[in-house]
């Protein structure tokens, strides 16, 4: 992660993309999405949210489809709305950092956010005390 953070810290120019490698097709697409965190967090919400389509109160819900067609909506739009304002995010973000050396000043600026972070883990790792149980992080003693 340090060496990430140097890395980021001084690069100065954007990347150019690949146009080839963009070339991604609908299979490819559907493949990718194994390795899409937003996918990831989207099936534990579902998961953890099964138990409230079946259940009310401790007592088998009532109207199951009724309340997975809420949750199904409910993650239609996070999806559609996450992903519009990511790609929006970024298309502004990228012609803003294209001028002058504003590209190299953000990297310094996340750098030096993720440079204290990763030296912050290395006491918990080092221990093998990255486990939760109970706080976080662990008290001394």
């Amino acid at each position: 992660m340090l060496w990430l953070g140097w890395k980021l810290a001084r690069a100065a120019h954007l990347a150019q993309a690949n146009e080839h490698r963009l070339n991604v097709s609908f299979w490819q697409g559907v493949g990718l999405q194994f390795f899409n965190i937003k996918a990831w967090m989207l099936a534990l919400t579902l998961t953890l949210t099964a138990g409230w389509v079946v259940n009310a109160a401790r007592r088998p819900a009532s109207n199951p489809g009724e309340r997975l067609s809420i949750v199904c909506a409910i993650m239609a739009a996070f999806a559609f709305s996450s992903n519009f304002v990511y790609a929006l995010v970024g298309s502004l973000l990228r012609e803003w950092l294209a001028q002058g050396r504003r590209l190299l000043w953000f990297n310094r600026v996340f750098a030096l956010v993720l440079w204290p972070r990763r030296a912050g883990c290395w006491p918990y790792e080092a221990a093998g005390n990255l486990e939760i149980k109970g706080q976080w992080p662990p008290t001394a003693g």
